[in-house]
């Protein structure tokens, strides 16, 4: 999970690249961009289902 929340915000805050957030992931140069676009589409899941969540307790 850390590495899901570190992309997430290394991407959407800090504004890196997917290629300067993957390497920071550990990933290697030619699998940099794979592996932070993976989590930070996991990211964004784990955002959309809070929001989702709310959404049902509203109504």
């Amino acid at each position: 999970m850390p590495a899901i929340l570190d992309a997430f915000e290394w991407s959407v805050v800090d504004g890196l690249t997917l290629e300067e957030t993957g390497k920071r992931l550990g990933a290697g140069s030619k699998g940099a961009k794979g592996e932070a676009r993976a989590r930070i589409f996991d990211g964004f899941g784990i955002v959309d289902r809070y929001w989702q969540a709310q959404d049902r307790k509203a109504a």
